[in-house]
């Protein structure tokens, strides 16, 4: 199979994008309060973009003050950017200025062809040898104009810029093309610290008007939510406010806090800190996660509401402390069952009610079926060529601060090219049943959060669409272009369902991962199998890997360092197995089958997929070797087997490794994961069963 058209075998129309960073106009006004403007432009190659979130640093000395967005397209009318598209960050990812807090924009419409500008005012600090460019601090780009307004000094970081070009109102302007990376302005702080052990206070306050308190409920200009967080003891270097926050405030030990580029606070090392902001919007339902290793704490949640206040899973008083069956972090759940004598979310079967009438009036009116469908009803192809439809014209996203299950106007999302998972579901089933189908959607929650509260319109972040027909079943992944209907992704394994009758979405299939590594005389064959949900994931992974880059990362994911991709089958296929062959150096370190480890604290660990993986290594013999097979490590829901073999010449090592459930308890997961790290397919000359190892139970052998 040639490599060359590896970009349409794979996965032809869903290949991930690159936005290209095409231009940069900075505008420098000196004088006696110097200003810096930067206008970036970045061009969306093909495919989805990856650059639907930008991230845009706010350092101290030079913080942001103004931030304007523009989605520039050719072929039709450019979007309005509604709602809100900004995000605050303690530590931004912006590669131009190193970890300072900053902004992240979000613009989940772009799509190929499109143009995204950016335009960052802010102050700008001049040293006294004047102003120093540096186009290339962001990456590579094809072209750069620089304007400089008033007598300053300039040079560019790896450009030799001359003298500029004088235009009549004595500005000087210099245009650059081909510009290469350079280091980042040197004004970046150190990277926020994870927050150690401490002791954590949040209290909400649900702020709701006097008349007509429901209203401040549903209409965020009418209510608000007050936050006070409380924390002695390992504190974080920073802390970041929300961008719609009101009436902030932070102290330490009763001294305010600085600010850092205007975007946050800056916290000691130790100490007793007290911040609070008021945001708009006042959730009828809610949870929260208290992460970090060590940290203790509650959440209390007050209802500033006229007449009396019911709670589920909290008092008047406040919320118990976060409940442990959460597998990456406790969590914290309230639900408001009763506002005076109205009920509001008081059972299973209002929630659901809830989220049916949000997802009727989001389709009122109903969009069309696509036109290449019209006249088509159940053929057997139909199904097929609605999800291609689908997934090219609508991708997943989200914006700031938006409500899982409160969809915006389905021919909004049909007009915008994006959704969230409920929006996709919403507008597939709609699409499904316009063709006649026994389609309905469904809000789903993975297993690693926990079983969560069915009564509560909050913690559902996925979707799937249940589809009948023909006396079968289908579960369709709305947000997933690679999957075969009926193909799930791993992290809907054990997932629950927001039903009131109880619909459950049926166990996924085990998956298989298989490993053969064989000597050869220049170097080690590999043969890699992949089935069942892994299979599915990693055709989902290798879709945001751009296309050209694809042979490489499979051989690095798979064969490590300095190893090839000689060959590969079913990457293209939906709903068929993954086999690949490989070429690695010869004595090379193989990357173990599964990661590391977390070490974040949570009371669960999160694994790819439930299922077995195997791998069979062929060794040179080595001297005092003898048959064996023992259990190497087990815990609950994780048991590993290995086994070695004397052959003419030959050592032949099996490993087996057995994985009951996709979230397991650490501390047994955790230990057995950091031997296989260390172990795993590294069998010592002379090496017998550890003393005490109990021998596998009964079944089959741990290779072919």
């Amino acid at each position: 199979m040639q490599l060359a058209l590896w970009s349409v075998l794979l996965l032809g129309s869903t290949a991930h994008a690159r936005c290209t960073l095409a231009a940069l106009e900075t505008t420098l006004v000196a004088g006696p309060s110097p200003r810096r403007t930067d206008r970036w432009t970045w061009r969306v190659e093909e495919g989805p973009a990856d650059c639907v979130e930008v991230h845009l640093a706010s350092p101290p000395g030079a913080p942001i003050e103004d931030v304007q967005v523009e989605v520039q397209r050719v072929d039709a009318r450019a979007p309005r950017l509604e709602g809100s598209r900004r995000s605050a960050v303690a530590t931004s990812a912006d590669p131009g200025f190193g970890p300072s807090p900053g902004l992240v924009l979000h613009t989940p419409e772009l799509r190929h062809g499109d143009l995204l500008l950016v335009e960052v005012e802010r102050p700008w600090p001049l040293p006294p040898d004047g102003f120093t460019w540096r186009p290339g601090a962001r990456g590579p780009l094809e072209l750069a104009t620089l304007r400089v307004e008033g007598a300053v000094a300039v040079r560019a970081e790896g450009l030799d810029l001359g003298p500029g070009e004088q235009e009549r109102d004595g500005a000087r302007t210099w245009l650059v093309e081909g510009i290469a990376a350079v280091p980042p302005e040197p004004l970046g702080l150190e990277p926020a610290r994870i927050p150690g052990p401490a002791v954590v206070t949040l209290e909400l306050a649900l702020l709701l008007p006097e008349r007509k308190p429901v209203r401040g409920l549903s209409d965020p200009r009418h209510g608000a939510t007050r936050h006070s967080h409380h924390q002695v003891g390992g504190l974080p270097s920073r802390v970041a406010w929300p961008v719609d926050a009101r009436d902030r405030s932070c102290t330490v030990d009763g001294a305010p806090c600085p600010e850092v580029g205007g975007m946050a606070w800056s916290l000691p090392a130790e100490g007793d800190a007290t911040w609070t902001w008021t945001v708009p919007g006042a959730a009828a339902s809610g949870e929260l996660a208290l992460a970090g290793e060590g940290r203790r704490g509650e959440v209390r949640l007050a209802v500033v509401a006229p007449g009396p206040v019911a709670l589920d899973g909290a008092s008047q008083r406040g919320l118990a402390p976060a409940s442990p069956d959460a597998a990456l972090a406790p969590t914290a759940r309230w639900r408001l069952s009763r506002l005076g004598d109205l009920p509001i979310l008081p059972d299973p079967v209002a929630a659901e009610q809830a989220a049916a009438w949000l997802a009727i009036r989001a389709s009122i009116p109903e969009p069309a079926l696509y036109e290449e469908l019209r006249g088509r009803r159940q053929d057997p192809t139909v199904l097929v060529d609605l999800l291609a439809l689908h997934h090219d014209r609508l991708r997943v996203g989200s914006l700031p601060g938006q409500a899982p299950l409160e969809p915006r106007r389905l021919l909004k999302v049909r007009r915008s090219g994006w959704g969230t998972p409920w929006e996709l579901a919403l507008v597939l089933t709609r699409q499904l049943q316009q063709l006649k189908l026994d389609a309905r959607p469904f809000a789903a929650r993975p297993a690693e959060l926990g079983p969560g509260d069915p009564a509560s319109l909050v913690g559902w972040p996925l979707a799937l669409v249940r589809l009948r027909a023909g006396g079968q079943e289908l579960w369709i992944d709305p947000t997933c272009p690679t999957c075969a209907p009926g193909e799930l992704r791993p992290l809907f394994d054990g997932a629950r369902l927001l039903s009131s009758t109880g619909e459950a979405l049926p166990a996924l299939p085990a998956s298989t991962w298989r490993r053969e590594v064989s000597p050869r005389d220049d170097g080690q064959e590999l043969r890699v199998s992949l089935a069942g949900p892994l299979a599915v994931e990693l055709r989902a992974e290798l879709g945001a890997v751009p296309a050209d880059e694809r042979p490489a990362w499979l051989a690095r994911r798979f064969g490590g360092a300095g190893a090839r991709l000689v060959e590969h089958r079913g990457l293209a296929e939906r709903g068929e197995g993954v086999d690949l062959r490989l070429w690695a150096p010869a004595g090379s370190d193989l990357p173990p089958p599964l990661p590391a480890a977390s070490a974040d604290g949570a009371p669960g660990l999160l694994l790819p997929a439930a299922g077995t993986w195997t791998e069979r290594r062929v060794l040179p013999v080595a001297e005092g070797q003898a048959d064996a097979r023992w259990r190497a490590a087990e815990a609950e829901g994780l048991r590993w087997d290995r086994s070695v073999a004397v052959e003419p010449g030959l050592l032949v090592l099996d490993e087996r490794l057995e994985i009951d459930a996709r979230v397991l308890a650490r501390p047994g997961a955790a230990a057995v994961l950091s031997r296989l790290h260390q172990e795993w397919g590294r069998p010592a000359a002379g090496s017998t069963p550890p003393a005490g190892s109990p021998p596998p139970a009964p079944g089959p052998p741990a290779g072919p």
